[in-house]
């Protein structure tokens, strides 16, 4: 293995004692909607047509949003998707490249289980997201439990996110620090600080025996051996670390490594938008950085009126560059509105973000949402049961069947899919399977059904039918038990009636974290009160993203049963 050699090799004091050449740094603070993308997108494609090779450049997002405009980008302007996608990924995945790790030389939930059913300590398995989940849906906090293994766990990951180097890690174990006041209750009830330094050793020691990592020992083993980029990602020249701000200082040390051989290190960033504080993201970091300081001047996103509520948080965080940073030039519109009122200013053909703090809190409203029969989708890891777009073309098709709306060819096929083939005419379930592009869909179903008058979509669809001829006897296929739908999607099916309302395809519900990097027409940010414990410049920089998202309209939507909430105090 090449760092085993790397490690005993006589350069690794020649690479510790080589001589700092300190490559040009360039910070790009981007407030919301400056275009900070478009500038590294375009300062990327620049530095290609002045002779830089693609294998000579790193780029780093935390957002999902930058990291595909990027990539699509290069891909259009001609490069290949593999040669792209081993320049763009995140820290983590760069790491283990460079340490050659495996899918099978990570920690699992059977180890965390295994270690502490060995010890009697508390735990709930969990799913350990994959590297190539985190590469998909960004630094989001693993599923969390309030019991002591996971806590344990989740933890020690964060010591070394915050403090680096082993040593400062035991120390800070000993010193119970970064642990919440309920975290700390819980663990202080059973185990002293000793026993879990203890258990941090032999934790440790295991995964070192087994050759098994969790995400942060590969940042941690590299800043800790000094391992430089190895290969191709050994000659990268320029580095660009997109959301800078979410870098926490183990990723920052990292990055402070790796771009010793660079000629350039570009960093993007907002500092108020440093949302990752469960990873223990330090915006300062990048913030007191020596270098080249640039400001984009404008918002192409925020209007006036919201950035006038947004710079309001914005200054309870310390921000001094929101005044000379111009809006949109178009005035917007900010309302606050009670928690039942969002459904009656939905516009389906407007896109719109529903913003919460928790997914117990989008549950909830999810819930109010279909009882109305008000139909929404979710976003980012949170989904609702119409995110799957079979039940979608399913639904639409029987509440077209009594509107008169004329039916697609997908949401035919989709639908004779999912039933019986006892409720169909000999060999047209068979026959519809085979079906995959439009064309075949269309003028196969027109002559299973002998049917040519194009115009009439429910009289073809009617005749792949023994018996069903009217929208009530569809719903009974529906329900049938053999039905290839779950019981909540058959309810709703067989609730539709005339007056049913499409799908909002366009209204999505999520978190704030889901909406970093994003944009909408109407934004409703629904308030919140924080735990007490809670890490109140994070609130806040939630706050400021939910805020910003808006391309038109801000609604800043009270708790439930109650008036106003965090986000309301601080604009007001």
């Amino acid at each position: 293995m090449r760092i085993e050699q790397f490690l005993k090799s006589k350069k690794t004091m020649e690479v510790m004692k080589m001589e700092k050449i300190r490559p040009l740094i360039r910070k790009v603070k981007g407030l919301p909607g400056t275009g900070k993308t478009t500038w590294m997108k375009n300062d990327l494609l620049n530095k290609l047509n002045d002779g830089y090779e693609l294998v000579e450049i790193l780029f780093t997002s935390f957002s999902r949003a930058t990291m595909k405009a990027v990539t699509d980008k290069l891909i259009d302007t001609g490069f290949k998707q593999d040669d792209v996608k081993k320049r763009c990924r995140t820290l983590h995945s760069f790491a283990a490249r460079n340490l050659e790790l495996k899918k099978d030389n990570f920690v699992g939930a059977e180890h965390y289980e295994e270690f502490c059913k060995a010890r009697g300590i508390p735990y709930k398995k969990f799913k350990v997201k994959t590297l190539e989940e985190i590469e998909k849906f960004g630094p989001v906090g693993e599923e969390y439990h309030d019991t002591e293994g996971n806590i344990i766990f989740k933890w020690f990951q964060l010591l070394k996110k915050a403090c680096i180097y082993d040593k400062k890690v035991k120390e800070a174990i000993l010193e119970m620090r970064y642990l919440t006041q309920e975290e700390m209750k819980r663990l202080s009830r059973h185990y002293s600080p000793r026993y879990l330094l203890q258990l941090y050793v032999e934790w440790e020691q295991i995964k070192h025996d087994n050759g098994l990592w969790e995400y942060d020992d590969m940042l941690q083993y590299t800043v800790e051996n000094t391992i430089p980029l190895f290969g191709e990602l050994g000659e990268t020249r320029c580095l660009y670390i997109d959301e800078a701000q979410d870098l926490s200082p183990l990723q920052f040390e990292l990055i402070k490594l790796w771009s010793k051989n660079c000629r350039e290190v570009i960093l993007a960033y907002d500092p108020n938008q440093g949302i990752f504080y469960f990873n223990a993201a330090n915006p300062w970091l990048v913030s007191n950085l020596d270098g080249e300081l640039i400001i984009l001047p404008q918002s192409h996103r925020v209007p006036r009126q919201p950035w006038e509520y947004a710079t309001r948080i914005a200054e309870q965080l310390g921000e001094r560059d929101m005044g000379n940073v111009k809006p949109r030039d178009v005035e917007g519109i900010v309302l606050f509105t009670s928690w039942e009122e969002p459904i009656n200013l939905f516009t389906p053909s407007s896109k719109t973000f529903l913003l919460f703090r928790t997914h117990w809190q989008i549950e909830e409203f999810v819930d109010y949402c279909f009882k109305n029969g008000v139909y929404i989708l979710g976003m980012g890891r949170f989904t609702t049961i119409f995110n799957s777009k079979r039940l979608r073309h399913i639904y639409n098709l029987v509440r077209k069947l009594y509107t008169g709306e004329p039916l697609n060819n997908h949401e035919i096929k989709t639908f004779i899919n999912a039933i019986p083939a006892s409720h169909l005419r000999r060999g047209v379930k068979t026959e519809i399977r085979k079906m995959k592009s439009e064309q075949e869909l269309d003028s196969g179903i027109k002559t299973l059904a002998g049917f040519f008058n194009q115009d009439d979509t429910h009289s073809k669809f009617y005749s792949l039918f023994k018996r069903a001829d009217e929208p009530d006897k569809i719903k009974g296929i529906v329900v049938d038990p053999k039905t290839k739908l779950s019981e909540q999607a058959k309810r709703i099916i067989e609730s539709v009636t005339p007056k049913s309302l499409p799908v909002f395809t366009n209204i999505r519900a999520g978190t704030y974290f889901a909406s970093k990097g994003l944009e909408a027409e109407n934004v409703f940010c629904f308030d919140f009160n924080p735990r007490r414990d809670a890490n109140l410049r994070g609130e806040m920089s939630l706050a400021f993203v939910g805020t910003t998202r808006t391309t038109q309209n801000l609604y800043i939507v009270s708790r439930k049963d109650s008036y106003g909430g965090f986000i309301h105090d601080l604009v007001s």
